[in-house]
């Protein structure tokens, strides 16, 4: 048997933003590999993600494909840099993350689920 294609699905859900539902997204993409060859497919889950830790995720869990879903705007995803205060990380800095991984990360796939920069109040 093949090696498993293992998807790392990046969460990201901080404070000052409007709430997302992104335990049903985790649910949805459990449902579609149940439906499939589940046996093709391993998960890891980076809930809560911190702008500090997304390198050395991507680096332990040395991922086939990237999900992220969480907050964002054109050229930039939002992620927490810490309990109450938002760090946004830039094109330029993810496509310097995902290059060091990519002879090992077959895709990523960035999901904007918020409006303007997600934040509440901002319209």
């Amino acid at each position: 048997m093949s090696e498993k294609i293992k998807v790392l699905f990046l969460a990201a859900n901080p404070a000052d933003t409007a709430r997302l539902q992104l335990d049903e997204e985790l649910r949805a993409i459990f449902a579609a590999l149940r439906e499939g060859d589940r046996s093709l497919f391993e998960v890891a889950v980076a809930p809560a993600l911190r702008a500090s830790e997304l390198p050395t995720t991507i680096l332990r869990e040395n991922p086939d494909i990237i999900h992220y879903s969480g907050h964002g705007s054109q050229g930039e995803i939002l992620l927490a840099a810490d309990a109450a205060s938002l760090a946004p990380v830039g094109a330029e800095e993810l496509g310097r993350i995902f290059k060091t991984f990519a002879n090992r990360t077959r895709c990523s796939r960035l999901l904007d689920r918020g409006r303007s920069r997600g934040r509440r109040g901002s319209g």
